[in-house]
């Protein structure tokens, strides 16, 4: 069953005003434009369609046009998709399953996470100058604390699950891992090769 229309209503307005309150949002938006994208969370399997016209965002849960990227990922992958290296990362570890171009992925990430809004400047007109400066400022400084607990708890997880619980590999296992994984598939490949010139 796909998202409603109500959902996928609401996700849209909130980006839209989100970018109208950004005066750098059109500029970084013009690489997307006409671009679209499927967007499958692992919790849900119902997938979101993100069309980017010049001015918005269009949000459908039902899309019948030509797609330029596919990703299927976990709500916890979400917000590492800007950094370059996360994503290989998350790949690799098949978090994260892409089709199409990486690039627009990455800049449709930065076009949401790099929201750059003078929130005091929003704030003034219902709060007064002082006051919306301080709200702001309260603002800014609980989502970085918030941030940081994330990370601090995301990496203590991490660690528990891989040093406590051995239930994890440590990322130089998982590189290891790979590395014999390919060096098999050399092998089996030379092997291949070698079977079809005796045959022939």
């Amino acid at each position: 069953m796909p998202f409603p229309s109500l959902v996928c209503g609401v996700i849209e307005t909130t980006i839209n005003q989100l970018l109208t309150l950004d005066a750098s949002a059109t500029q970084r938006m013009a690489p997307l434009v006409n671009k679209a994208f499927k967007l499958t969370l692992k919790e849900y399997q119902q997938p979101l369609f993100f069309f980017f016209s010049a001015q918005r965002v269009e949000i459908f849960n039902k899309y019948e046009g030509e797609l330029d990227v596919e990703l299927t990922l976990g709500l916890s992958a979400l917000a590492k998709l800007q950094d370059n290296g996360a994503i290989t990362q998350l790949i690799k570890s098949e978090q994260l399953i892409i089709v199409g171009d990486i690039k627009l992925l990455q800049q449709f990430a930065e076009l949401l996470t790099d929201l750059d809004i003078d929130w005091p400047d929003q704030l003034a007109p219902y709060t007064g100058d002082v006051l919306a400066y301080h709200s702001a400022n309260l603002i800014t400084k609980t989502a970085s604390k918030l941030k940081s607990v994330a990370t601090a708890t995301h990496r203590q997880c991490g660690e528990y699950l891989i040093e406590e619980l051995a239930l994890a590999p440590s990322q130089l296992e998982f590189i290891h891992l790979s590395d014999q994984i390919d060096d098999v598939a050399q092998q089996v490949a030379q092997l291949e090769s070698r079977i079809a010139q005796l045959r022939s």
